[in-house]
């Protein structure tokens, strides 16, 4: 409930001028954002930016209607059943590495599979899932590092 005496955050929702940007940002992303559903086709149900991830290059979210928690759930009850939560994965546009994805995008299409394969391997990994392919994940990583 509210509560008059409250003092109400500055950061509390968005702004006019806030909303404005992101939706700037993320028409200026769009070519990057839809490279990257590309990539990873059926893997991920959207890729979005999100302002909310801090220091994060990442993060999975479920979509509406099943939770990770319920899936690993349902996972453990059955593992034939192969109930899985849609998979919504943002990305933050503040971030270092999304600026690299895009460069690679425009530049180089090959490091940009890479990238954003990387991306989502760590976004599996704050979610608590697990990987697919985790030698996979680390030969790229090495890759990219070299």
């Amino acid at each position: 409930p509210f509560r008059p005496d409250v003092p109400v955050p500055d950061n509390a929702g968005f702004r006019y001028e806030e909303k404005k940007e992101a939706a700037e940002q993320a028409e200026k992303s769009k070519a990057t954002l839809e490279f990257v559903k590309t990539t990873l086709g059926d893997d991920v149900k959207e890729v979005r930016l999100s302002e909310n991830l801090g220091t994060h290059p990442v993060c999975m979210v479920p979509e509406e209607g099943m939770t990770f928690e319920m899936e690993k759930y349902f996972q453990r009850l059955n593992p034939e059943m192969g109930m899985k939560a849609g998979r919504i994965l943002e990305l933050n546009p503040n971030h270092r590495l999304f600026g690299l994805l895009q460069v690679a995008v425009a530049q180089d299409e090959e490091k940009a599979k890479k990238i954003a394969k990387i991306l989502y391997a760590q976004a599996l990994l704050m979610a608590d899932l697990p990987l697919e392919n985790p030698g996979e994940y680390t030969d790229l990583v090495c890759e990219l590092v070299q």
